[in-house]
């Protein structure tokens, strides 16, 4: 999964959320489960992004080394 994707399904998440409390009577379960997609959704993009700023300073060490 691209970070641009992650960004992308973490942003209809909480799209979802919002549209689900906006209801004249919202539903607690279903507020409660759209809004622990969006938690899961966020971390899996944390650690994405993490993983992708990991490997950029990786490169970077290793083009200095080789520089």
């Amino acid at each position: 999964m691209t970070r641009t994707r992650a960004i992308h399904d973490r942003d209809l998440a909480m799209d979802a959320v919002l549209a689900a409390l906006r209801a004249d009577h919202p539903d607690q379960a279903v507020v409660d489960e759209l809004t622990d997609r969006f938690v899961a959704l966020t971390r899996r993009e944390r650690a994405l992004y993490d993983t992708v700023k990991e490997f950029r300073l990786a490169a970077r060490a290793a083009i200095g080394r080789t520089a």
